[in-house]
C-alpha cells in the first residue's frame, strides 16, 4: 500500500475537509490525514502542516492561494459551499470517494 500525506482544507476544517479525511482514513487506509480550517486556523499551523503535507487538497478553488508557496502540492476538488452539514452525508461522501477512488487507482500520483 502507498501511504501519503494529505492535509484537507475547507472553510471550518470540519463538513468538507472532514468528509474527504474520514474517506481517505476508512475507505482507503491512508493513516497520516489531516483536516483543516482555512478561515479559523492559524496561519502558522497551516505552515507547519503544509510543510508536512504530500498533498494539500483543498475543496474550494478560492482556498489555494493561502497555500501559493506549497504551490506542486496543491490539489483543487472544488465541492462548492457546505450545502451538506454533516461530513458524512451521502451525497458528499459519494462525491469525495469517486475522487480517492480515483487517485488511488494511479497510486496516488494527481
Amino acid at each position: 500500500m502507498v501511504e501519503k500525506k494529505f492535509l484537507c482544507v475547507c472553510a471550518g476544517g470540519t463538513v468538507r475537509s472532514g468528509a474527504l479525511a474520514w474517506s481517505l482514513r476508512y475507505n482507503f487506509s491512508q493513516k497520516r490525514v489531516f483536516q483543516a480550517s482555512h478561515d479559523k486556523s492559524p496561519d502558522e499551523d497551516l505552515r507547519v502542516l503544509a510543510d508536512w503535507a504530500d498533498y494539500i487538497i483543498v475543496l474550494e478553488k478560492q482556498f489555494a492561494p493561502k497555500f501559493e508557496k506549497w504551490k506542486d502540492k496543491i490539489r483543487v476538488l472544488d465541492v462548492g459551499p457546505d450545502i451538506w452539514l454533516n461530513p458524512l452525508h451521502k451525497d458528499l461522501q459519494k462525491i469525495v470517494s469517486e475522487a480517492a477512488q480515483k487517485w488511488s487507482q494511479k497510486n496516488w500520483v494527481f
